[in-house]
């Protein structure tokens, strides 16, 4: 039998072949899909409508700032598959470029973002906080950098790498991805490289080379030219003087020094061999300029300008002296140039004096202020004081049982070979912070210094020095700036509440800090600024000139960080082309900064300010020195010095409010501080209390503890929302006071209380202190709570100043989110720092300028009613010496705190359930409401449509007006396209609203 051979069977396919009608599908779905993308990817990129800022928001959400870039990388994938109805399929080396670059450039983003707002931790977390914040408000405007992706990388690479090494990674993938996208060969990329840095080494020290061989041969030529234009001057010189004295000797010398005035009106100066700088490059042409004919004269004639230089401050300045030099009670003559007396009537003429070389105060008087704040007197000398008070003040003939003067008694404990300052500096090593202040009457027991008490006594009853006998007592009293204030008792009655807070403050034997416990700064050498003057004012007289703009340097002046040049531009220069010459002055006059203000206000002048090489630090001591405690106006404080030397206060009663704004590290804090230690330094903690806003939680934390300070320092943002709120609440209830009262601000219902006072003295009421806010930082609290803490700040800014609550707001983030339209406009008085761009400058100021700022506490202040800001170097002020202020304060009593104003746990959860009802509540109900419930039931079924046309309103509120209906359980649910049923009419609306 024949035997069959089984045939192989064929394994069928598990997969099944699309049919075509499958395919078809597949294709048309891919269309379709690609379609959708494409709108959804354009809308996006145009942000169109709510939909666009949703669907940016979110793609932003994932790869930050640069998601227009890739939305259009995703526009050309999806028109590919629009086209062709199947995904674009590239090489792997593209996508892996790609992607290299891409991860490159979102994490410089976020490296940047996070660098930028000083952020360096839960990054993802602040990004979605950023994008629900925009999301919430309907914009795509706040920075995200590198979004989600940026934000995750950074938190995996910044731990281990840091700062600079996930720069170095995000270089790495940029250079590593155009690698991989172009299949660059390594070793020719490593080969181009190092060509390229070896013929960039080269090409720059050909530069150099060349560059120092021309300085040479010019520094050569002009030594030549000056050496030959010097023997030419001496030379004709010597030629005409001796002509003259062969011809009139007795008239030689007068006629040499014609010679010399003639040649100085050729502009030829003669100058000294050893006034000669040859590094100088300012000094270094002025020997080349050849003397010009009247007639052959193409430029006007240099004429010096009135050059303005500050004193020195290192000589030691006499605040008021102890013993008069020969003061007896006799007549005696003054010279009224210096104010000294002189020995006799035949002396008038002399105007020298002289000295005891063996007094130990040597020619340096000592000051009352020394006296008060740094020496430690004896137990004896003040007991013989107070009982012969006229002891040590008589300098009469000594008898036998008197007791010796002030200056034997002082040289005898200190020896005679010491001076002033050794003295003082051996007396501030054993001081101690308890005996800085003495009593006021056993100070004036010691210094009192003069015989006559109806001549030597001004009316606070202060020792006078020779000098005010050719003074008015009241201006003399204003130039020694006396830091020790009258001392102020008040016995309230505990029952009364009339201080604003709920609490008496209790300050009866406080003292004020006397201003020796800072650190007095010394003053710059600006000699070399001072010596450039005159030949910068020529150099920029003559580069208006070289731009045919005829102008003259009418007065230099020299300030601590720049120059001002005050120039008058000859009639019919327009002063827009001294502004666009900017650049082009500041190259010809080799400044760091220039600025031009155009014109200075209140002159017809044009001021160029130009940034000195060698800039002077204002010490805050040396300054409120100068001013002295000011007792009437209690915010008036000192913040630093102008253009021309001179001291600028400020007045909070008058600005009312404060901007602080500039980049950090700009002097902002320090600015603070000074402003904060002005007011320390001159009230009481129940004349002034503060309230102190640090999210930063290190620039105003050492101020905790103080007696001045209503709560302690809150650092916290929603801590600070609440600490507002409290504080509009205290500016109501202020307000309820002032008109229970009948007084319109602050200044009449102290008077008020002055004068019940003085007519009950049985009852005595406290009077209503300021309240000054000061919030550090303000850009954290607006990217946080700005829900609630905008609407605070506008309400204070607007009412607070009649109540005496002024508010001071600083942020180193001036951007239109962070400083809105409505805190731009409550708070008038701007301080403005330096800035990265004119676009902050305007949001500061209004103007451009701030860009232009040095850094270092140099600002443009503007206050209220002032169209422009002015130059201003603000004073320094050490972390040593503010924490110095502070420990004496301390010292001087505990903190008092104000129960009510302190924010509590229940606060914030009532801040937040406030917040959580305003966002579940209904909207209001439209004013024609009635009238839809009757057209409701008479219809029976309506729409936004029948609403809109039958009242005659904007479809947008006709559909708010239906959908409040339908809430209210009015409406029934819309069912398609169709009209909503009516289920109540009006009288069972407004009946289940009784229930």
């Amino acid at each position: 039998m024949a035997q069959y051979k089984k045939k192989p069977v064929k394994k069928k396919n598990s997969k099944k072949r699309k049919t075509k009608k499958q395919m078809e599908s597949q294709k048309l779905t891919m269309h379709l899909s690609g379609m959708l993308g494409l709108l959804l990817a354009i809308t996006a990129i145009g942000k169109f409508g709510i939909v666009g800022a949703f669907l940016a928001n979110v793609v932003r959400l994932l790869v930050g700032d640069t998601y227009q870039v890739f939305l259009s990388f995703c526009l050309l994938m999806l028109i590919g598959m629009t086209a062709y109805g199947k995904f674009p399929t590239l090489k792997k080396n593209y996508y892996w470029g790609v992607g290299l670059i891409y991860g490159g450039v979102i994490l410089i983003g976020s490296i940047r973002l996070f660098n930028h707002i000083n952020i360096h931790h839960a990054y993802l977390n602040y990004i979605i906080k950023f994008i629900q914040q925009d999301i919430n408000n309907g914009l795509v405007k706040t920075p995200v950098g590198g979004g989600g992706l940026g934000a995750t990388l950074l938190t995996l690479i910044y731990p281990a790498l840091s700062n600079w090494g996930a720069w170095l990674l995000a270089i790495a993938a940029l250079v590593a991805g155009v690698i991989i996208t172009f299949n660059l060969p390594i070793k020719a990329v490593l080969t181009s490289f190092f060509g390229a840095t070896e013929y960039a080494a080269n090409v720059m020290e050909d530069t150099t080379r060349s560059a120092v061989e021309a300085s040479a041969q010019k520094m050569s030529n002009l030594n030549q030219t000056y050496q030959a234009q010097r023997g030419k001057i001496a030379d004709e010189l010597f030629e005409r003087d001796f002509e003259v004295k062969a011809e009139h000797p007795q008239n030689a010398e007068t006629q040499s020094d014609a010679t010399v005035a003639n040649a100085q009106a050729q502009n030829v100066v003669p100058i000294e061999p050893e006034s000669t700088d040859d590094d100088n490059p300012f000094t270094a042409g002025q020997h080349t300029h050849q003397p010009v004919a009247p007639d052959d004269a193409t430029t006007s004639n240099f004429v010096m300008p009135e050059i303005v230089v500050p004193k020195s401050t290192n000589e030691p300045e006499t605040v008021q002296t102890i013993v008069a030099p020969g003061f007896d009670g006799q007549a005696r003559s003054v010279d009224p140039s210096t104010g000294e007396i002189l020995s006799d009537a035949s002396q008038a003429s002399s105007t020298t004096q002289s000295t005891d070389t063996n007094s130990p105060f040597g020619t340096s008087q000592w000051t009352a202020d020394d006296f008060e704040t740094e020496m430690d007197w004896p137990n004896d000398w003040n007991q013989s004081a107070e009982s012969n008070p006229t002891s040590y003040t008589e300098p009469q003939a000594k008898s036998e049982n008197q007791e010796p003067s002030m200056a034997e008694q002082t040289e005898a404990m200190f020896g005679t070979n010491k001076t002033t300052n050794s003295m003082k500096d051996d007396l501030q090593a054993d001081v101690h912070a308890d005996q800085l202040l003495k009593e006021p009457d056993e100070v004036a027991s010691v210094v009192s210094a003069t015989p006559d008490p109806d001549t030597s006594k001004d009316e606070h009853g202060a020792a006078i020095s020779h000098v005010d006998l050719i003074r008015d007592a009241r201006q003399h009293q204003q130039s020694q700036h006396q830091t020790q204030a009258t001392s102020y008792h008040s016995t309230p009655e505990m029952a009364v509440d009339a201080n604003g807070f709920n609490q008496q403050v209790q300050d009866e034997n406080y003292q004020l800090p006397p201003v020796s416990l800072l650190t007095k700064t010394g003053s710059a050498d600006q000699s070399k600024e001072q010596n450039q003057l005159a030949e910068k004012s020529r150099v920029l007289q003559q580069t208006l000139e070289s731009f045919n703009i005829k102008a003259t340097v009418e007065k230099v002046v020299l300030g601590p960080t720049i120059t001002q040049y005050e120039i008058k531009p000859a009639v019919g220069v327009k002063v827009s082309k001294i502004t666009n010459l900017a650049d082009d002055l500041a190259m010809a006059l080799a400044a760091k900064s220039l600025r031009i203000e155009a014109p200075i206000p209140g002159k017809s002048l044009v001021g160029i300010e130009v940034a000195n090489n060698q800039q002077a630090t204002v010490g805050f001591r040396n300054m409120y020195e100068t001013v002295g405690v000011n007792r009437k106006n209690l915010l008036e404080v000192p913040i630093g010095k102008s253009v021309a030397g001179d001291i600028v206060k400020m007045d909070l009663t008058k600005m009312p409010h404060l901007l602080i704004a500039g980049s950090t590290g700009s002097g902002k804090s320090v600015a603070i501080n000074t402003i904060l230690a002005s007011i320390l330094l001159q009230v009481k903690p129940s004349e002034v209390r503060l309230m102190l806003v640090d999210p930063k939680k290190v620039e105003l934390s050492i101020y905790n503890d103080i007696p001045h300070l209503i709560t302690p320092v809150v650092s916290e943002p929603r801590k600070a929302a609440a600490a507002l709120k409290k504080v509009v609440a205290e500016m109501d209830h202020r307000f309820d006071q002032l008109s229970e009262m009948g007084v319109r601000n602050i200044d009449g219902y102290n008077k008020a209380i002055r004068e019940h006072n003085q007519q009950t003295p049985d009852t005595q009421l406290m009077k209503m202190p300021y309240l000054v806010v000061i919030i550090d930082e303000l850009a954290d609290l607006m990217m946080t709570v700005s829900g609630e803490v905008e609407p605070a700040i506008v309400r204070i800014a607007q009412l607070g100043r009649a109540a005496g609550i002024h508010l001071i707001v600083a942020t180193q983030r001036p951007s239109v989110d962070v400083i809105t339209g409505l805190i731009k406009a409550n708070v008038p008085s701007r301080m403005a720092f330096a800035v990265g761009s004119g676009t902050d400058s305007r949001t500061i100021l209004d103007s451009n300028g701030a860009e232009k700022l040095l850094g270092r506490g140099d600002m443009l202040f503007k206050p209220i009613g002032e169209n422009s800001g002015e130059r201003v170097q603000g004073a320094f002020m050490s972390d040593d010496d503010v924490e110095k202020l502070t420990n004496y304060i301390r010292q001087q009593g505990t903190a008092q705190y104000d129960e009510s104003m302190e924010v509590t746990d229940a606060d914030l959860k009532a801040m937040d359930s406030d917040n959580g009802s305003s966002g579940d509540s209904s909207s209001a109900l439209d004013e024609i409401w009635d009238d839809a419930l009757d057209f409701a039931s008479i219809e029976g079924e309506v729409s936004a449509s029948m609403m809109q046309r039958h009242f005659r309103i904007g479809y947008n509120r006709a559909a708010r007006l239906v959908d409040d209906m339908e809430d209210q359980g009015v409406l029934g649910t819309a069912t398609g396209g169709k009209r909503r049923p009516v289920l109540m009419n009006k009288e069972q609306w407004y009946a289940k609203q009784q229930h």
